[in-house]
């Protein structure tokens, strides 16, 4: 038998649902219908909450979510490159949120200006939104799902050198 490393009590019942039942079994309900089969299957559930847990840097999650998914199929191998992934979205998102800060405390040089190196958040954001504004407003995934719309390139990069295929 395992030794419990952290005091637990035997009811396997979280503690929440204990001391909130109303809104506790509601949250454990929704935690148990996020992992009942749906579109994405268990080893990709896994990873994601991996990764969730890694970011969040909490490491009884980790713990958990490693040895599930390791149950549920998931490789050495794809373990590895899910958290490789997570640890570059979150220097990514450093470096960017560092980046607006030096900006604004601190200001770009001209050269860096002239040249673009530094966009601002909002430059980053703009052909994103732009993209959104041309996209058509969906109602409801049922009456579009499967359909294709060729959108030309200029509609997304502003230069036209061919048609892209988005769902709509």
């Amino acid at each position: 038998m395992k030794k419990r490393t952290s005091p637990r009590p035997v009811s396997d019942t979280p503690w929440f649902v204990l001391l909130a039942p109303e809104l506790g079994g509601r949250f454990r309900d929704f935690a148990q219908a996020c992992r009942a089969t749906g579109v994405l299957d268990a080893k990709m559930k896994e990873l994601l909450m991996l990764v969730l847990a890694a970011a969040f840097r909490c490491p009884h999650s980790v713990e958990a979510h490693l040895r599930a998914a390791l149950e549920a199929g998931v490789s050495k191998e794809e373990i590895a490159e899910a958290l490789l992934i997570a640890a570059m979205e979150g220097a990514g998102t450093q470096l960017t949120w560092a980046g607006d800060l030096f900006r604004k405390h601190l200001g770009a040089s001209q050269a860096q200006a002239n040249r673009g190196c530094i966009p601002t958040h909002g430059e980053r954001q703009a052909p994103l939104q732009n993209l959104r504004e041309r996209l058509p407003q969906r109602s409801g995934l049922d009456e579009t799902a499967g359909i294709e719309k060729d959108v030309p390139a200029e509609d997304i990069a502003g230069k036209s050198r061919s048609k892209l295929a988005l769902p709509i």
